[in-house]
């Protein structure tokens, strides 16, 4: 769906950007947020990321804790965080051996939480969020017959739509 570009495009420039994302570390059960809220944490050397998903219809506090046990090192006494998505710093409190932050996250809605030890620098993703697509791969939708499917390709991946439902083709 061509509506979907930028969309993809900015979640592309991200992954990008931070190390941990890109690695073979995935904790599903490192980060706890409220019910129907999808979260993960990323984490490599001296960085993590918590990705949230926001799977209800109604919106969500997007509140999430970590244990400190489940961070990198660096992590553990004093961090920042930065929303990804929105760019912009958030609040992140250390209550005994739990990481608690979060943002509010609109019906189906996602972000990318990145934390950082205080003493270094956030992802390069200053830029306005418009901008963050000029760099991105570009995104390639070409439609299939006979079968009504779109093929959407980009960053190194492709997959298949099935036009009538949106879902993923089989």
């Amino acid at each position: 769906e061509e509506g979907s570009r930028a969309i993809l495009q900015r979640i592309l420039a991200i992954r990008r950007h931070l190390p941990e994302l890109n690695g073979p570390h995935a904790d599903y059960l490192g980060a706890q947020a409220e019910p129907g809220v999808f979260a993960c944490l990323r984490r490599d050397g001296r960085n993590a990321s918590v990705i949230l998903v926001n799977l209800n219809p109604t919106a969500a506090s997007g509140e999430v804790s970590v244990p400190l046990d489940r961070l990198p090192e660096s992590l553990r006494s004093n961090c920042t965080a930065r929303d990804l998505w929105l760019d912009r710093s958030i609040a992140v409190l250390l209550q005994g051996d739990t990481l608690m932050t979060g943002v509010p996250l609109p019906p189906f809605a996602f972000t990318v939480l990145a934390l950082r030890a205080a003493d270094t620098d956030l992802p390069p993703l200053a830029r306005s969020p418009s901008r963050w697509a000029d760099d991105a791969p570009d995104i390639v939708i070409t439609r299939r017959t006979p079968v009504d499917w779109l093929e959407i390709k980009g960053g190194g991946v492709s997959c298949f739509v099935d036009t009538e439902t949106g879902l993923p083709a089989e």
